[in-house]
């Protein structure tokens, strides 16, 4: 697990600790994370009744800061780590892992997968389905599969990801992922925060700092 820095502060909320971290992919969630984090915490400050700081990268980074350290600081001190997970997102991260590319996404999965360990923290990948022109939404449940991808096979199964090693870490992805879908997933409907956002505050509500 990389260190973090002490001395940091996020430029957005002034503070070390954040109560939610967001991980995300920009090229496949970027409209959904300028949606769901204002309405985070706004949810948080009315059911909680304080404010609930929602980690960033876009608000929470300081200039003239490397990325990553930024990243893994906000990651590492926030007491929920949200993972948005889609079909595009998995996509992407297979062609990385598969190129030999580092994958800033896993590095985050890895990372709290490490700190879980350690600390109390706790991890919830959120599943994000599909909304059709219609509005009709369907639940991310079934990918392609990476051996076969005219075949559709559960987002459990190993066969939903590569069987390689992520370079940057030299941790298998399919163990990762495997690791990390041990804890219990939400289903998020683009069109309907409400669900998600609420199952997340509760949760925060009943973390042990909660009642202290």
């Amino acid at each position: 697990m990389s260190a973090s820095d002490d001395n940091w502060i996020c430029k957005s909320h002034r503070l070390a600790k954040h109560t939610i971290f967001v991980s995300y992919r920009v090229a496949s969630h970027l409209k959904l994370v300028e949606n769901l984090v204002p309405f985070l915490e706004k949810v948080g400050l009315r059911r909680l009744g304080r404010n609930t700081a929602v980690f960033w990268d876009r608000t929470c980074l300081n200039f003239a800061q490397d990325f990553q350290s930024g990243f893994i600081n906000g990651l590492q001190k926030s007491a929920v780590i949200v993972y948005l997970i889609s079909e595009q997102s998995l996509e992407i991260m297979n062609a990385k892992v598969s190129a030999g590319e580092k994958d800033n996404v896993l590095v985050e999965i890895e990372e709290g997968l490490s700190l879980a360990q350690t600390q109390n923290v706790r991890l919830c990948p959120v599943l994000v389905g599909s909304v059709s022109s219609e509005g009709a939404f369907t639940p991310l449940q079934n990918v392609p599969s990476t051996s076969d991808s005219s075949k559709k096979v559960s987002i459990f199964s190993s066969e939903s990801f590569v069987d390689k090693s992520h370079q940057y870490s030299g941790k298998s992805l399919r163990d990762t992922m495997e690791r990390l879908f041990q804890n219990n997933v939400l289903y998020l409907n683009p069109n309907n925060l409400h669900e998600v956002a609420y199952n997340l505050v509760d949760l925060v509500d009943r973390l042990p700092e909660a009642s202290e």
